[in-house]
């Protein structure tokens, strides 16, 4: 498949009836494709799933491995996720591993080399300090990721999966499917089904590939009947501490509440309290 810098997918509601989201046999739950979705697949192109162990990414993995099955694709496939060290619950990457035996797909696990989260928060802020002292800036500039700086999610997530998936499979265009959804925010409302992801393109490797939203038309509700269909156990974040989502622990984008839960669980406390520095 050719390859081109251009986005591969508009928005599902945007699209002509023939590139809309089809039936998927997982339990009659639609997944959003595109057509250059739907060449890649038949191409039994690699698919890595990104699993943070959270409720969309879990329902994610159920549904596009369904799907796979059903289409008869017989190229790779792997559970993908990318650990954000101390201020990862403790519980997501034990819920990785039970979705990984329970799909019965590989679970690979990446890593930021240059260390974790809180490492790249603490090394921000001595680095701002220090243009501050030395009179290279004028103001402090915030050490924490801000929803206009997600350099978590870039640094983080986005870099480490995307560095995999091209070194493991060389001189192929993969699909790395994600579990964001449109009901989550207006900014993801606007975001297209699949878009080229231009991380993955290595000239040397000679890979590229697309990002994929198989669930982005999926409600709340929707991912929760799945689940308990599915016969999942979720995230203790949910069951046990009434968290409405799982990130890291101090994530930006969490409301009040679920703040409150990650301060909740004792296995948090401890880098709530600052002994993860």
């Amino acid at each position: 498949m050719a390859m081109t810098t251009r986005s591969c997918g508009l928005g599902w509601a945007d699209r002509p009836a023939a590139a809309r989201p089809c039936i998927c046999l997982a339990m009659g739950r639609l997944i959003s494709l595109t057509p250059e979705v739907t060449d890649l697949l038949a191409q039994n192109a690699p698919v890595g799933i990104g699993t943070s162990g959270g409720k969309d990414s879990c329902a994610l993995a159920f549904a596009v491995l369904a799907h796979l099955r059903e289409i008869g694709h017989t190229g790779p496939r792997v559970l993908i996720h990318a650990d954000l060290g101390r201020v990862e619950w403790q519980d997501s990457m034990a819920t990785c591993r039970r979705l990984a035996n329970a799909t019965g797909a590989e679970l690979v696990v990446v890593r930021r080399k240059a260390g974790d989260l809180m490492d790249r928060w603490l090394s921000r802020q001595a680095n701002c300090r220090a243009r501050y002292i030395n009179l290279e800036c004028v103001k402090l500039i915030l050490p924490w990721s801000t929803p206009s700086m997600r350099f978590c999610t870039s640094e983080l997530k986005s870099v480490p999966i995307a560095n995999e998936l091209a070194a493991r499979f060389p001189g192929r265009t993969i699909l790395s499917a994600a579990g964001i959804r449109a009901q989550e925010s207006a900014r993801r409302a606007k975001a297209p089904v699949a878009q080229i992801n231009s991380r993955l393109f290595r000239k040397k490797l000679g890979t590229g590939g697309l990002d994929w939203h198989p669930i982005l038309t999926w409600s709340t509700r929707d991912v929760f009947d799945y689940l308990a269909e599915c016969r999942f156990p979720l995230h203790e974040a949910y069951r046990i501490f009434g968290s409405t989502r799982v990130s890291c622990v101090f994530c930006i984008m969490g409301s009040g509440g679920d703040l409150r839960a990650t301060a909740t669980c004792g296995q948090n406390q401890g880098i709530h309290s600052g002994m993860g520095g």
